[in-house]
């Protein structure tokens, strides 16, 4: 368990050979192996909760951009995407600006 492959090439995830003398190995046991199998979950799930987060955000922040573009000045066009039933699919809403000359 406490032998990972793709982790060796790095060194500074490689086990001391002062540890490995003194066998100061964490883990050795079977309930610190549990809590740090626990403990690595526990970062996991966390990981993916801000990675959640972070794309919430980002959907957010896109919104109110282009309804922030959408007020500004200069010439729109909106390209309607259609769903399975041939109506207009509001979340896929694309909208497309025509070029302007650079004053």
């Amino acid at each position: 368990d406490l032998y990972v492959p793709e982790l060796v090439d790095h060194h500074h995830n490689r086990v001391r050979t002062s540890d490995l003398e003194h066998n100061k190995i964490e883990g050795e046991d079977e309930a610190a192996r549990h809590k740090i199998k626990r403990k690595r979950l526990k970062m996991y799930r966390e990981l993916a909760a801000r990675i959640d987060r972070k794309n919430a955000l980002g959907k957010l922040v896109r919104k109110a951009q282009t309804r922030r573009d959408l007020m500004g000045k200069g010439r729109k066009k909106k390209i309607v995407t259609l769903d399975e039933f041939g109506e207009e699919d509001k979340s896929k809403t694309i909208y497309k600006w025509s070029q302007q000359r650079k004053k």
